[in-house]
């Protein structure tokens, strides 16, 4: 019989990290969001459940977006250290899933295959399965996007926002 390999600790690690995440009343399925698709929530969920072990840097991490001391996760006493600093997320775009499904041309297939891919990755989910409206990417992303598709991220955003479809911008 194969024996799971954990690290002694782990389990209780992973008890703590989820105790802080309902204290916060997070939901699994808004980490992504939460954290700029840094962790999702199956990954969460596995650090939870004592399944995968995160490394320092990605626990630290974790911790940074919790609001809550590395030590009191690891020794489980409360700490007596001013919380971490929120973390500098980096800006995010925003896509309204429902408007660009409506969308024909070829730039918003090309949004709309990596939106689905991006959602599909992270499991973009509310907390009764249903698939979220609204995606969020990194502006870095949405940048890169934009130079594949060959324009700049400000056309982009003017040809792919629900608000030009409306002021005809």
């Amino acid at each position: 019989m194969a024996k799971k390999n954990t690290i002694a600790g782990v389990s209780t690690v992973g008890e703590r990290l989820r105790q802080v995440r309902l204290r916060r009343k997070l939901y699994l399925c808004q980490l992504p969001v939460l954290t700029g698709g840094e962790f999702t929530a199956v990954t969460v969920s596995n650090y939870e459940r004592g399944v995968q072990t995160p490394t320092v840097e990605r626990l630290a991490a974790l911790c940074g977006y919790y609001r809550v001391p590395l030590v009191e996760i690891v020794t489980g006493k409360p700490a007596r250290l001013p919380l971490p600093p929120a973390p500098a997320c980096q800006p995010s775009d925003e896509i309204d899933l429902r408007w660009l499904a409506a969308r024909g041309g070829p730039e918003a297939a090309a949004l709309r295959r990596f939106a689905a891919a991006v959602a599909a990755r992270r499991d973009y989910r509310d907390s009764t399965g249903r698939p979220l409206r609204v995606l969020r990417i990194r502006t870095g992303d949405y940048e890169v996007l934009a130079l594949a598709l060959g324009t700049s991220p400000a056309g982009l955003r003017r040809r792919t926002s629900p608000v030009s479809a409306v002021t005809g911008d």
